[in-house]
């Protein structure tokens, strides 16, 4: 092939080449960072909204896709630390940043749901809240880490200039 080329052919610089897979690497770095910081909640939600609509509908019914948002929305929510609401409350009184609060999972769903979110929804039966709760233990909770929760963007290595 070299007997082929003409004498003024230059060979493409390859130099570029290891730094053009280097940015493609931290790219996607970015985005998998991005994806876990800004994403990982919603798409949670969404994830406990679609296992709770496969086992609650048969069990009662008259749940409605709202009411079934707001039972996923609440659950995902205690397993949410505020950072940034807790840091500025710190900050306010003139106090250090509070550390991390340690995750207890509730023992009951009625402690899981709480009086405030039972009263935005139709009665429960003794079955949908056996349903609930067995979607939130032996699906969410055993597919998460509780070294991971509770879940904060600064556990996953966002900083100040990162929000920039």
């Amino acid at each position: 092939m070299k007997a082929q080329l003409s004498p003024e052919f230059r060979w493409p610089d390859r130099d570029r080449i290891p730094r053009s897979f280097a940015y493609g690497a931290t790219t996607w770095l970015v985005n998998v960072k991005i994806h876990v910081t800004r994403h990982l909640v919603t798409r949670a939600q969404h994830w406990l909204f679609l296992q709770l609509e496969a086992v609650v509908k048969q069990e009662q019914p008259r749940i409605t896709a709202m009411h079934l948002q707001i039972i996923a929305d609440h659950i995902i929510s205690t397993l949410v630390w505020k950072e940034k609401q807790a840091v500025a409350r710190a900050l306010r009184r003139g106090r250090r940043p509070p550390p991390p609060p340690l995750y207890k999972p509730p023992e009951t769903i009625d402690k899981l749901l709480g009086a405030s979110v039972q009263k935005r929804l139709p009665q429960l039966s003794k079955r949908t809240k056996e349903a609930v709760w067995d979607v939130f233990r032996d699906k969410l909770l055993a597919n998460i880490s509780q070294d991971a929760l509770p879940i904060y963007p600064s556990k996953f290595g966002v900083g100040v200039r990162d929000e920039k």
